[in-house]
């Protein structure tokens, strides 16, 4: 244990019954972010969690007055985790701490001079999704994945960036798709055959000169539909209906109705 300007600092290996006697001593308890505790549990369970310098923190009467989250992630990651905490700051202090936010894997991408961060993270989650043991473009948290995984996921798969600048460019893409599923969709359909990929959205775009049977005009108008719907298509099935349009546009064939039902397979042969 070092003493340094009044207060103290220790090393601790955090077990989730002390996590929780821990958080019993908050006077104040802040909103609880729950994609925050989620990512720290994730990173705890994987043990890709960093020590840094940002500490756990008492004040002088033993409560706790920083680090709530980190708590919570270890009770949710039900494994034990060392952090460094300090001990008998003033009273005073929680009101100077956390004035800024956590750092998102959207910030780091943009420190890294990526032109569309956010949407580049959050289209890096769907191809993750999309690469697990059961393919979809679902969001739901047992698809979620550290900040640490997506930047690894980045250095993996590069060429998504070209994909999101290019989505961005698009004005009838950003308008009735999510950008992010649009950028994850025109990733895996470069990589199955880039010529065409480009002919699909540039069609997609523009929307002219189709026929009634294109599959690019019957996934026009579905993206049209949505758009003016009380109920808005979930990622999965917006994801589905773009990539069933492509493969039927690079196999050449004909389609007139364009549907994806709930509980049939994510396409993945595209």
């Amino acid at each position: 244990m070092t003493e340094e300007t009044g207060f103290k600092t220790e090393l601790i290996l955090v077990t989730p019954e002390l996590a929780q006697v821990w958080l019993d001593t908050m006077l104040k308890n802040r909103r609880v972010s729950k994609m925050t505790v989620d990512d720290y549990a994730l990173s705890i369970m994987c043990d890709e969690w960093r020590r840094t310098a940002d500490f756990i923190k008492f004040d002088e009467d033993n409560h706790l007055v920083d680090g709530q989250h980190r708590l919570l992630g270890v009770i949710k990651a039900e494994k034990a985790q060392y952090f460094d905490v300090a001990y008998n700051l003033s009273r005073d202090v929680q009101q100077f701490l956390d004035i800024g936010r956590k750092r998102t894997v959207g910030d780091t991408l943009s420190m890294d001079a990526i032109q569309y961060p956010s949407q580049t993270s959050a289209a890096l989650r769907y191809l993750n999704s999309y690469k697990g043991d059961n393919p979809n473009f679902s969001s739901e948290s047992k698809n979620k994945i550290s900040n640490r995984q997506i930047l690894e996921l980045f250095q993996l798969h590069g060429g998504i960036e070209r994909s999101a600048r290019i989505i961005m460019s698009l004005n009838f893409i950003r308008k009735y798709t999510r950008a992010s599923i649009s950028i994850a969709c025109h990733y895996l359909m470069s990589i199955s055959n880039s010529n065409k990929n480009d002919v699909f959205w540039d069609n997609l775009e523009k929307g002219v000169n189709l026929s009634n049977i294109s599959p690019i005009l019957c996934l026009r108008e579905r993206l049209i539909d949505n758009r003016i719907s009380k109920s808005s298509l979930p990622p999965e099935t917006m994801g589905a209906l773009i990539l069933k349009s492509w493969k039927a546009f690079k196999d050449d064939k004909q389609m007139r109705v364009l549907k994806y039902n709930k509980g049939e397979s994510f396409p993945i042969d595209i």
